[in-house]
């Protein structure tokens, strides 16, 4: 009989990987050094080391407010739990048609289909499904820490892997609780400016100041927790290069991401301000021991639209938002929700 050997295999397994983690660095980096500046017309043009990226001025932003786009990453049985509350106070809340882009396993897209029966099929919810296993290989490569895993990073392809047809999209994790009509968020896709492709909340952790990382971030930050995504203008930038270049220069000095797809989007918006709309931080009420610097008011605290649950073990912790959030668990259990 003939021996296997294992470890020779592993080496050589090990030694493709690097060489194609390698070889995509040299692609990337030349494509980005050789695009030309003075092909795009009423540009605005933001220096990158060693690159430029060329940044239209783009028309006003048209939004259907009739029909609402959310978008959705879950793969696994771990984030069921808390994902079941999130689509039901999410379809509890809304009043405009919705469409639930949802990338994951067939397991998962199961469940977000039993919960949409759950709510009586409210407003006409529509759901597509992609199945994440065919963009494994586009971000595998990524040393993450986060506990997600490589899955939060998928949502950097989303211009890619959505068609199109679909011109924008708010993205949400599967840890939130929605306490608004949603279409709310979804209107502010009309105040983006001429340059910005995104729109998020900041961080309201001191995560990127106080030296907790190596990352880089504009001011304090910004959660992708929930993020808009104005995906015609990302797909006209080539998003897909873009944040691949701007992921590799500190990759090669950090080793990993700690945040996942929040590390890369800060590290490009630290470069390029000018791509990033600032939504009011109700829209994304990280549960935290510091949430002081969100509300100026005591009448303020009452105005959580998403209350994001961002911990790993997802328990309820001491904030100056106890009462409230306790006052919203009740609330949610109260209408059948969790």
């Amino acid at each position: 009989m003939r021996m296997e050997n294992k470890p020779m295999k592993t080496c050589y397994r090990s030694f493709y990987k690097y060489f194609i983690f390698f070889a995509l660095i040299v692609l990337i980096w030349s494509v980005m050094t050789r695009t030309p500046c003075s092909q795009v017309t009423n540009t605005i043009q933001y220096k990158f080391p060693k690159s430029t990226v060329n940044i239209k001025e783009f028309e006003p932003v048209v939004v259907d407010l009739d029909h609402v786009h959310i978008g959705f990453v879950c793969v696994g049985d771990k984030g069921l739990s808390t994902f079941r509350r999130t689509i039901r106070t999410l379809i509890y809340h809304i009043t405009s048609n919705l469409t639930i882009h949802f990338i994951g396993d067939r397991r998962g897209y199961d469940f977000l289909r039993t919960q949409i029966r759950f709510m009586g099929q409210r407003n006409g919810t529509r759901t597509h499904f992609y199945e994440w296993s065919q963009y494994h290989s586009e971000v595998d490569w990524i040393p993450n820490t986060h506990y997600s895993g490589i899955y939060g990073l998928l949502k950097l392809l989303v211009p890619q892997i959505l068609p199109d047809t679909v011109k924008q999209i708010v993205f949400l994790d599967t840890d939130l609780i929605v306490n608004a009509d949603i279409k709310e968020l979804w209107k502010k896709f009309e105040d983006f400016n001429s340059t910005q492709v995104i729109g998020a909340c900041e961080e309201l952790s001191s995560w990127y100041q106080h030296g907790y990382t190596k990352w880089q971030a504009f001011n304090n930050g910004f959660n992708t927790g929930m993020v808009l995504m104005q995906l015609d203008r990302m797909r006209q930038i080539g998003w897909g290069i873009v944040w691949k270049g701007t992921l590799l220069r500190p990759l090669l000095e950090l080793k990993r991401t700690e945040l996942g797809d929040q590390d890369v989007v800060n590290s490009l918006v630290k470069d390029l301000p000018q791509l990033i709309y600032t939504i009011p931080c109700s829209w994304n009420i990280q549960y935290r021991k510091d949430l002081e610097k969100c509300f100026d008011t005591p009448e303020q605290r009452s105005q959580i639209k998403i209350l994001h649950w961002n911990l790993p073990d997802k328990t309820i912790v001491r904030t100056s938002l106890h009462r409230e959030v306790v006052s919203l668990l009740d609330k949610v259990q109260e209408l059948n929700l969790t």
